[in-house]
Order: C-alpha cells, then structure tokens, then sequence
C-alpha cells in the first residue's frame, strides 16, 4: 500500500498544473532515467561490462529514487534535483565514461543527456553554473582519455557497438518522452493561461457594467437631492442657518456627483465606450 501510495503522489505531483514546471519535468525525467538505468544495468550485467561500472549503475538505480522521494515528501524538489545534478556531474557521468569504454563505449552519450536534464530540472543561476561544469568535466574526461588511454576500460568490438546502441536508444527514448512531456505541459499551460485571461476579461466586463449601472442609480437619488436642496435655497423665506446648511448640502452633493461621475467616465474607457474630443 506504501508503494502505491508512492506512485499515486508522484502521478499526482506530475500532472498538478499547481506546481512548477522544473519540478514537474523533474519528477518526470529521474523516473524516466532510472528506468533507462535499469536497463542499462541489465544489458551491462549480460554482456559482462566492468563491475565497477554495474557499481555505478546500482547505486544510482539505488540513491536516485531515494533522494527523489525525500525531495517529494519534505517538498524541497530544488534541493534534491542540485544534489542529483552534482553527484551526475562528479560521480556518475566520469564513472560511466572511463568504466565504460570511453568513446568506444556508450558513457560518451551520457554527457548529451547530462546537458538535458541540467538544462530542464534546473534554473536561474544554478543552471548556468551546472552546465559550464557539464562541459568542463566532458573535456576532462576527453583529455584524460586521450593523454592517458590506459585509465579507460577497454571494450572489444562486438561490445562497443552493443554498448553504443542500447546507450543511443535509451538516451533517445528519454529525450523523447521529454520532448512529447514539455509539449503537452505547455498546451496544458496555454490553455489555463487562456482561461484565466478569459475568466479576467469577464470579470473587467462584470466591474464596468457594476459601476456603470451604480454610477447610474447613485447619480440619480443625489441630483433629486441637488435639486431639492436647490428649493430651499431659493425660498426667500429660509433663515440664515438654513441657507448655510443648504450651501453645505450643495457643495457635498456636487463633490460627490463629480466624483460619481469620473468613476462613470473610468469605466466607459475601460469598456472602450469613451469618445474624447
């Protein structure tokens, strides 16, 4: 039930339009790769690659669930893809590639997907500096391979080319998923951006007609009191006290009217609806 449990949340976490996209394809893309990490690990135990090698493969088949579902339950996704990112750029990426034949193998492919998946579960600063690192430890290992061939583990032929096919499968099959994943996460995107600009122009419509209609039935009570008022300051007969009340009354009714009437001449631009001369 634990297990299921597990799944139904990483389901859940990848599919809420509520989370952020980095997150979600990050989720997406560790599954996917320590998928093609179980494969892997079973092709390079079937031809006999280096143990050291099949080490790598397990621990990472290993760590990488743990360390993503910790990410998943204590919510520090961004923590968790660092770490995975670090330990692929000093541990797993040179491990492959020396312990795996190097160019005659298929770890030189790794550093493709290491460019990926640094260039999609990271961002801001973080990316930058990740990628450069990437780069920087692809020449190393290029260096080292080539000034000094004698730390790399030699593969024969016949396992080069199954080295190099299941890697360019599995690297292709997950930038794949990943192409197909992004796609439909930005038309899901799009479509929520589009219904909540829809939902906003609705709701600008709904205010305008508000205060439109309000300006309208406040206005009309206060030019009945304007013009009443206006009476009182025309009897002949009023007291000095009335007629300063009245003024009063006269000088609050037209402050208020105009500013009932600005908030009118808002909402018609805001519809459109004003014509300025």
């Amino acid at each position: 039930m634990t297990v299921i449990r597990l799944i139904k949340s990483v389901i859940d976490l990848i599919r809420d339009p509520g989370k952020s996209f980095a997150d979600r394809v990050f989720v997406l893309l560790t599954i996917i790769s320590d998928m093609a990490v179980a494969v892997a690990l079973i092709g390079d135990i079937i031809f006999g690659e280096s143990l050291v090698e099949i080490g790598i493969l397990i621990a990472t088949l290993i760590l990488v669930p743990i360390f993503t579902y910790m990410g998943i339950y204590f919510n520090r996704i961004d923590i968790t893809a660092r770490l995975i990112v670090v330990g692929l750029i000093f541990f797993i990426l040179p491990g492959i590639f020396f312990f795996g034949g190097g160019i005659e193998g298929g770890g030189f492919l790794c550093f493709i997907f290491a460019f990926l998946y640094v260039g999609l579960v990271l961002s801001g600063t973080w990316r930058s500096v990740m990628l450069v690192l990437v780069f920087i430890m692809t020449l190393f290992c290029y260096l080292t391979a080539y000034y000094h061939p004698e730390m790399v583990f030699k593969h024969s032929k016949a396992m080069s080319y199954v080295d190099t096919f299941i890697s360019i499968i599995m690297v292709g099959v997950v930038c794949l998923v990943m192409v197909i994943f992004q796609n439909r996460l930005f038309k899901q995107e799009n479509r929520i951006a589009k219904k909540e600009a829809e939902r906003a122009e609705e709701l600008n419509r709904s205010q305008n007609r508000f205060f439109s209609s309000m300006s309208h039935e406040i206005r009309t009570p206060i030019n009945s009191i304007l013009g009443l008022n206006e009476l009182i300051l025309r009897d002949k007969s009023a007291s000095d006290e009335i007629v300063k009340d009245a003024n009063g009354i006269a000088g609050a009714g037209k402050m208020l009217l105009a500013l009932i009437n600005d908030i009118l001449d808002f909402s018609k631009i805001e519809a459109g609806s004003m014509d300025i001369v």
